[in-house]
């Protein structure tokens, strides 16, 4: 498993988690996050069962204890997904949930850290359809996420209002998700684009949560 862990230089400064109602990763403000399982490693010649979780992790329909953490590399991409609130099939009254910035650099230093599209490339993982959209811009983190490497929480008011954590007023830059291209420089040429675009726009359609 080692060999799959990123690099220093390949983890964000920034990675962002949402925590909703539901969510089998548990949350508090002493200790951070904790994923569903915290026992599980992967030794040398568990290949086969290291990839058999990594595509539960993003099974839906899976609800088995999972040792991993789902993170955002963009943050637009993690608001624009989290208000949307598609873990629920009605939109929550209360919007129970909160935005939280990680420290990539903190949190390289206390767990491991891998990249999805690199997991995917290397062990050609079987990502449900309905879960590729998060592909490019998706890490997952084993374990815990401390509460040491946590920057920031957002309520869904505070993000709203245009709260961040740098000083820069980016109320403007907001797009609606329906409309932003949140797929950078992702794919070779327009034809990868489209269809990068077009699996996004499902989901968002769909509302479908994929074990984030």
């Amino acid at each position: 498993m080692d060999e799959y862990i990123c690099s220093t230089w390949d983890v964000p400064n920034k990675l962002y988690r949402v925590h909703y109602p539901g969510s089998r990763t548990a949350f508090s403000c002493q200790q951070g996050f904790t994923a569903s399982d915290v026992t599980k490693i992967f030794h040398f010649g568990e290949l086969s069962e290291f990839r058999k979780a990594l595509e539960k992790q993003f099974t839906w329909s899976c609800r088995d204890p999972l040792p991993f953490i789902s993170l955002f590399s963009d943050e637009r991409h993690a608001e624009n997904w989290a208000r949307k609130e598609p873990w629920s099939e009605h939109k929550d009254s209360e919007r129970n949930w909160a935005l939280h910035v990680v420290n990539g650099v903190e949190l390289r230093r206390t767990t491991h850290i891998f990249r999805l599209s690199n997991l995917v490339k290397r062990l050609s993982l079987d990502v449900p359809e309905r879960a590729r959209q998060h592909i490019q811009g998706a890490f997952i983190c084993l374990h815990r996420i401390p509460a040491s490497a946590i920057l920031d929480s957002r309520t869904p008011a505070e993000i709203e209002h245009g709260k961040y954590t740098d000083t820069t007023d980016r109320e403007g830059e907001r797009l609606d998700a329906d409309t932003w291209d949140y797929l950078g420089d992702y794919g070779d040429n327009d034809s990868d684009r489209e269809m990068l675009q077009e699996n996004y726009n499902t989901i968002f359609e769909n509302n479908i949560e994929n074990n984030w």
